[in-house]
Protein backbone atom coordinates (compact mmCIF):
# COMPACT_ATOMS: atom_id res chain seq x y z
CA UNK A 1 0.00 0.00 0.00
CA UNK A 2 2.88 2.35 0.81
CA UNK A 3 4.37 1.89 -2.68
CA UNK A 4 1.02 2.68 -4.25
CA UNK A 5 0.54 5.82 -2.14
CA UNK A 6 4.12 7.00 -2.79
CA UNK A 7 3.47 6.85 -6.53
CA UNK A 8 0.60 9.35 -6.31
CA UNK A 9 0.76 13.13 -6.54
CA UNK A 10 1.29 14.70 -3.09
CA UNK A 11 -2.24 16.07 -2.70
CA UNK A 12 -3.86 12.74 -3.52
CA UNK A 13 -1.40 10.78 -1.35
CA UNK A 14 -2.14 13.06 1.60
CA UNK A 15 -5.90 12.57 1.15
CA UNK A 16 -5.59 8.78 1.00
CA UNK A 17 -3.33 8.69 4.06
CA UNK A 18 -6.10 10.50 5.95
CA UNK A 19 -8.62 7.76 5.17
CA UNK A 20 -9.14 4.63 7.20
CA UNK A 21 -7.85 1.59 5.32
CA UNK A 22 -11.36 0.17 4.97
CA UNK A 23 -12.61 3.44 3.46
CA UNK A 24 -9.71 3.62 1.01
CA UNK A 25 -10.25 0.03 -0.10
CA UNK A 26 -14.00 0.60 -0.48
CA UNK A 27 -13.29 3.65 -2.64
CA UNK A 28 -10.95 1.60 -4.85
CA UNK A 29 -13.36 -1.33 -5.08
CA UNK A 30 -16.35 0.87 -5.96
CA UNK A 31 -14.84 1.34 -9.43
CA UNK A 32 -11.88 -1.00 -10.03
CA UNK A 33 -11.13 0.54 -13.44
CA UNK A 34 -8.30 3.02 -13.95
CA UNK A 35 -10.98 5.68 -14.51
CA UNK A 36 -11.65 5.66 -10.76
CA UNK A 37 -10.64 9.13 -9.50
CA UNK A 38 -8.53 7.47 -6.81
CA UNK A 39 -6.63 5.43 -9.40
CA UNK A 40 -6.58 7.62 -12.52
CA UNK A 41 -3.35 9.45 -11.59
CA UNK A 42 -1.41 6.19 -11.30
CA UNK A 43 1.15 6.20 -14.11
CA UNK A 44 1.33 3.38 -16.68
CA UNK A 45 4.73 2.43 -15.25
CA UNK A 46 3.27 1.93 -11.77
CA UNK A 47 0.23 0.13 -13.21
CA UNK A 48 2.51 -2.33 -14.95
CA UNK A 49 4.59 -2.75 -11.81
CA UNK A 50 1.49 -3.46 -9.74
CA UNK A 51 0.24 -5.92 -12.37
CA UNK A 52 3.55 -7.77 -12.66
CA UNK A 53 2.32 -10.59 -10.44
CA UNK A 54 -0.72 -11.33 -12.63
CA UNK A 55 -0.62 -14.45 -14.79
CA UNK A 56 -1.72 -14.09 -18.40
CA UNK A 57 -2.81 -16.97 -20.60
CA UNK A 58 -2.35 -16.57 -24.34
CA UNK A 59 -2.44 -18.57 -27.53
CA UNK A 60 0.26 -18.72 -30.14
CA UNK A 61 -0.62 -16.97 -33.42
CA UNK A 62 -1.84 -18.98 -36.41
CA UNK A 63 1.11 -20.44 -38.25
CA UNK A 64 3.33 -20.57 -35.16
CA UNK A 65 5.36 -23.73 -35.00
CA UNK A 66 7.87 -25.41 -32.75
CA UNK A 67 10.46 -24.68 -35.45
CA UNK A 68 9.92 -20.93 -34.90
CA UNK A 69 10.72 -21.38 -31.20
CA UNK A 70 13.95 -23.18 -32.06
CA UNK A 71 15.13 -20.59 -34.60
CA UNK A 72 18.11 -18.86 -32.97
CA UNK A 73 17.66 -15.65 -34.96
CA UNK A 74 13.95 -15.45 -34.09
CA UNK A 75 14.74 -15.96 -30.41
CA UNK A 76 17.43 -13.28 -30.44
CA UNK A 77 15.22 -10.79 -32.30
CA UNK A 78 12.36 -11.47 -29.88
CA UNK A 79 14.61 -10.96 -26.83
CA UNK A 80 15.93 -7.68 -28.25
CA UNK A 81 12.39 -6.47 -28.97
CA UNK A 82 11.10 -7.24 -25.48
CA UNK A 83 14.21 -5.73 -23.89
CA UNK A 84 13.59 -2.54 -25.90
CA UNK A 85 9.93 -2.50 -24.77
CA UNK A 86 11.00 -2.88 -21.14
CA UNK A 87 13.52 -0.08 -21.64
CA UNK A 88 10.78 2.19 -22.95
CA UNK A 89 8.48 1.29 -20.02
CA UNK A 90 11.23 2.10 -17.54
CA UNK A 91 12.34 5.36 -19.16
CA UNK A 92 8.75 6.54 -19.63
CA UNK A 93 8.06 5.85 -15.95
CA UNK A 94 11.10 7.88 -14.94
CA UNK A 95 10.15 10.75 -17.24
CA UNK A 96 6.61 10.81 -15.81
CA UNK A 97 7.99 10.80 -12.28
CA UNK A 98 10.29 13.75 -12.95
CA UNK A 99 7.53 15.61 -14.80
CA UNK A 100 5.23 15.18 -11.79
CA UNK A 101 7.94 16.31 -9.35
CA UNK A 102 8.70 19.37 -11.46
CA UNK A 103 5.03 20.34 -11.50
CA UNK A 104 4.66 19.79 -7.75
CA UNK A 105 7.67 22.04 -7.13
CA UNK A 106 6.07 24.77 -9.23
CA UNK A 107 7.95 24.52 -12.51
CA UNK A 108 5.98 25.99 -15.38
CA UNK A 109 8.42 24.89 -18.10
CA UNK A 110 7.62 21.19 -18.12
CA UNK A 111 7.48 19.44 -21.47
CA UNK A 112 4.49 17.16 -21.90
CA UNK A 113 5.49 13.55 -22.22
CA UNK A 114 3.64 11.51 -24.86
CA UNK A 115 1.42 8.77 -23.44
CA UNK A 116 2.91 5.32 -23.16
CA UNK A 117 0.04 3.94 -25.25
CA UNK A 118 0.87 6.31 -28.11
CA UNK A 119 4.54 5.34 -28.03
CA UNK A 120 3.70 1.64 -28.00
CA UNK A 121 1.29 2.14 -30.90
CA UNK A 122 4.07 3.72 -32.97
CA UNK A 123 6.26 0.69 -32.34
CA UNK A 124 3.64 -2.06 -32.64
CA UNK A 125 4.24 -5.32 -34.48
CA UNK A 126 1.20 -6.30 -36.56
CA UNK A 127 2.48 -9.69 -37.73
CA UNK A 128 4.16 -11.65 -34.94
CA UNK A 129 5.61 -14.07 -37.49
CA UNK A 130 7.53 -11.35 -39.38
CA UNK A 131 11.05 -10.88 -37.98
CA UNK A 132 11.61 -7.76 -40.07
CA UNK A 133 8.74 -6.05 -38.24
CA UNK A 134 10.32 -6.93 -34.90
CA UNK A 135 13.65 -5.47 -36.02
CA UNK A 136 12.02 -2.22 -37.15
CA UNK A 137 9.93 -2.05 -33.98
CA UNK A 138 13.03 -2.63 -31.82
CA UNK A 139 14.84 0.22 -33.52
CA UNK A 140 11.78 2.46 -33.09
CA UNK A 141 11.48 1.56 -29.39
CA UNK A 142 15.14 2.36 -28.82
CA UNK A 143 14.78 5.69 -30.59
CA UNK A 144 11.66 6.59 -28.57
CA UNK A 145 13.44 5.65 -25.34
CA UNK A 146 16.39 7.89 -26.24
CA UNK A 147 13.99 10.75 -26.98
CA UNK A 148 12.71 10.52 -23.39
CA UNK A 149 16.18 10.83 -21.87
Amino acid sequence: MDRFIESLPNDQAKRIKGLRLEDALNEMRRDPSWANPMLEKVTPHIRRSLAASVNVLARKPAGYSKKHREDAEALAVGREYYAARCGLFDQHGQAEFYERCAREFGSENVDLIPSLQSLLAISAVSDPMDLAQYKIATSTLQSLTNDLI
